[in-house]
Formats: C-alpha cells, sequence, structure tokens
C-alpha cells in the first residue's frame, strides 16, 4: 500500500484518480487548493510514497511544486518520488527539465 497525493489536478478528474487509487488499496490525498504545498510536505512529506503532478496544468505552478519537491529532496532524501502525467505534449525540452528535477514523465 503507497501513500500517494495528487497535486494540480482538475477536481472530477483527481476525485475519480483518488477512488481508483483507494480502490486498489493505496492511500490516496489531495493537494487542497488552501493548503501550501511546502508545508504539507514539511509536515508529511516523508510519509508520503509518490506524488503524481499533473504536467497539463499552468506551466508555472508545475515549476513551482517541482522546485518545491526538488528542495524537499535535497535535504531528506529521494522520496517521495516524483510522477508527472500529461493528456498534452509540452515538448521534449519541458518533459527533460521534468526528468531533470527527478521525475518520471507519462503521455496518456
Amino acid at each position: 500500500m503507497a501513500q500517494i497525493m495528487l497535486v494540480g489536478f482538475e477536481q472530477t478528474f483527481q476525485q475519480s484518480l483518488l477512488e481508483e487509487l483507494r480502490r486498489h488499496g493505496h492511500v490516496g490525498r489531495e493537494l487542497e487548493p488552501a493548503m501550501s504545498f511546502a508545508r504539507v510536505l514539511e509536515s508529511e512529506g516523508r510519509d508520503i510514497d509518490v506524488v503524481v503532478v499533473d504536467a497539463t496544468s499552468e506551466k508555472a505552478c508545475i515549476v513551482e511544486y517541482m522546485a518545491t519537491l526538488q528542495s524537499f529532496r535535497n535535504v531528506n532524501g529521494l522520496r517521495p518520488m516524483i510522477l508527472c502525467i500529461t493528456r498534452v505534449s509540452r515538448g521534449a525540452q519541458f518533459e527533460l527539465g521534468l526528468e531533470r528535477k527527478g521525475a518520471r514523465v507519462y503521455g496518456y
């Protein structure tokens, strides 16, 4: 059972993903819009196995999420793992930039 946090997803799609994760025995949680991602990582980051980021959301948000994750991982090690999923291609340079920050990128 993995602890999985979803970040940057549209609400309806996020709820579907959370239900599917829970159906398969994982603990899924979402980043509430009013919550600070850095604060959540600071308080719970060591317990989170995977952060899944919607790479189709606003580019500035993705860059901010990735910078926060990279800072946390620089201090605390390679957890949580990072998976960026996208419904559209943002280009090879953008995807390579995410991978350089430790993410795996998956298009669907």
